[in-house]
């Protein structure tokens, strides 16, 4: 028998797929129709542009779907607490995160510090992937699984390691060579929330960074869970690193990272 806390948990998870497929049509209006966009840089300036107005959209309509909810936005309310056991709802939201060709947009909502639904859209194919707590993951509606993948050595592997951050961590710059002959390969895609839907899809094995923030991965963490994956944060020299799996090679691949680590002192 259905609750009413599972009726109202699943009317808003649906609203909110309604509300994401609606950003994403406008962005890929924004980002696709414009003849003007010659360069790199006027890419990211237009990007930049219709991230900020699809935060707003989203701060609005979500306000109003649990009002009195908290919510932490990427571009504009990063100040606000990351304590969510303070809160009954807060929201997250990542407006646009990605490069020129793979980019997306995902919204998750906690009840206290649980992850009650995550969603994130692939915008330029417009592909929806949708997790609820304990109900499963999907892309469009179709049930999703983490690959089957039992070694490290047979592992595709992603990091979005984006070559600016590299002098800010040096002491990671190792691990991305270290799976050079100890892994299928590495994939640096640019975009986080992609990569954890990709691991969640079976499509890829494994996905590791460091010090992302909620906005970052917390629909994606959801998507591989309720598709039988797994997530592990470890503390490494005073940084947090996020690492998410199959399960099947999940304690290989957080011994790998632990082992392959650069101690900066």
């Amino acid at each position: 028998m259905l609750t009413k806390e599972m009726v109202i948990n699943f009317q808003v998870y649906s609203r909110v797929k309604e509300l994401i497929q609606q950003a994403g049509e406008t962005v890929r209006n924004e980002v696709f129709h414009r003849e003007t966009i010659t360069t790199k840089e006027s890419f990211i300036d237009l990007v930049t542009t219709v991230a900020q107005e699809v935060e707003i959209f989203f701060t609005k309509k979500l306000r109003r779907l649990i009002p009195g909810s908290h919510l932490i936005a990427e571009k504009s309310n990063t100040m606000n607490s990351l304590d969510f056991s303070k809160f009954e709802y807060t929201w997250i939201i990542s407006p646009i995160e990605g490069t020129k060709n793979r980019f997306a947009t995902s919204i998750a909502l906690y009840n206290y510090n649980e992850i009650k639904f995550g969603i994130t859209l692939d915008i330029p194919n417009n592909f929806l992937y949708a997790a609820q707590k304990d109900q499963g993951a999907f892309i469009n509606d179709i049930p999703l699984t983490v690959s089957s993948v039992d070694s490290l050595k047979n592992s595709l592997i992603a990091n979005p390691l984006l070559t600016t951050e590299w002098n800010d961590h040096a002491q990671f710059n190792n691990i991305p060579h270290s799976f050079f002959n100890k892994s299928h390969g590495i994939r640096n895609s640019g975009s986080s929330s992609l990569d954890l839907a990709l691991i969640a899809s079976g499509q890829m094995d494994g996905f590791w960074h460091q010090n992302l923030q909620p906005w970052d991965v917390a629909a994606g963490i959801i998507l591989v869970e309720e598709a039988g994956g797994k997530a592990t944060n470890l503390y490494v020299d005073k940084s947090n690193i996020i690492v998410v799996s199959n399960k099947t090679i999940h304690e290989q691949l957080v011994n790998h990272i632990k082992n392959n680590v650069k101690r900066c002192h």
